[in-house]
């Protein structure tokens, strides 16, 4: 499938996403933060990680981060919608997106603990 982004009086970029149940989209906005979808589907089940913003290599976590994890029985809107939300996020407007390896995004996915730590450290 082919999505839009970018909105303006009309969209300025397309995304195809080719394997629509088992994919990873990287959605970067004009200052550098990055949002990520993760879509795994297998006997029917999907799974659907959303994150972001966050600011690569760094391990401070932007105003506005967000984490969540649902599964549901497969439906093709469901997934469709994600990705335009995705890509058609108003408030972290895509600049540019990309489908990237899922295991790549899952990589991205800011480890939590070191988070904290650096939050309670007095370094910071």
């Amino acid at each position: 499938m082919i999505y839009d982004y970018n909105q303006a009086t009309m969209f300025l970029n397309t995304l195809e996403v080719k394997d629509f149940g088992n994919t990873a989209i990287r959605s970067t906005t004009e200052e550098g933060l990055e949002l990520y979808l993760i879509i795994a589907t297998s006997q029917g089940s999907t799974l659907l990680i959303e994150f972001g913003p966050i600011l690569p290599d760094l391990p401070v976590l932007p105003k506005g981060y967000s984490l969540s994890c649902s599964t549901f029985a497969f439906k093709e809107s469901k997934i469709d919608k994600a990705i335009t939300d995705l890509l058609n996020n108003t408030k972290y407007p895509a600049v540019n997106a990309e489908v990237i390896d899922p295991l790549d995004a899952l990589c991205a996915l800011p480890n939590i603990k070191e988070v904290l730590e650096y939050h309670m450290s007095e370094e910071h």
